[in-house]
């Protein structure tokens, strides 16, 4: 199986928006060389950003 075909298995399986970012975070996860970077990114995507409030919002006691 060649890389393209594969390329073609990903985009055809999953659409092609979904499809082609799998197979950038697999492709960058390679090049980079952090088996667990797929792993990580997942977990920190599923953990809600608890933001700072603004100074506005803040003085205005919300």
């Amino acid at each position: 199986m060649t890389l393209v075909s594969v390329w073609a298995e990903i985009l055809v399986g999953f659409g092609a928006g979904v499809g082609f970012s799998i197979a950038a975070l697999v492709v960058v996860s390679v090049v980079v060389g952090d088996p667990h970077m797929i792993r990580d990114m997942w977990e920190c995507r599923a953990r809600p950003i608890k933001r700072l409030r603004d100074r506005r919002s803040r003085l205005r006691g919300r």
